[in-house]
C-alpha cells in the first residue's frame, strides 16, 4: 500500500468518524430538547393547578365573606323586626 493510498484511507475513516459524530450530536440535541419540553409541560401543568387552587380558595373565602355579611344582615333585620 502506498503512502497516497494510506492518506486516502485515513481521510475516508476521518469522514466516517465525522458523520458518526454529527449523528450522535444530533441525537443528543434531540434528547435534550425532549427533556426540556417535558419539563416545561410539567411545570406549566403545575402552575395551572396552583392557579386553580388559589382561585378556588379565593372564591370560597369571597363566598364566606359575602354570605357572612348577608347572614349578619338577616340577623340584624330579624332583631330589628323582633323575630
Amino acid at each position: 500500500m502506498t503512502d497516497l493510498d494510506q492518506i486516502h484511507q485515513l481521510q475516508e475513516e476521518l469522514r466516517e468518524i465525522r458523520v458518526e459524530r454529527d449523528n450522535l450530536h444530533a441525537l443528543l440535541v434531540d434528547r435534550r430538547l425532549d427533556t426540556l419540553e417535558g419539563t416545561v409541560n410539567r411545570d406549566h401543568e403545575k402552575r395551572l393547578r396552583v392557579v386553580e387552587e388559589v382561585a378556588t380558595k379565593f372564591n370560597f373565602l369571597m363566598a364566606l365573606s359575602i354570605g357572612g355579611g348577608a347572614l349578619s344582615g338577616i340577623v340584624l333585620l330579624r332583631a330589628a323586626l323582633g323575630f
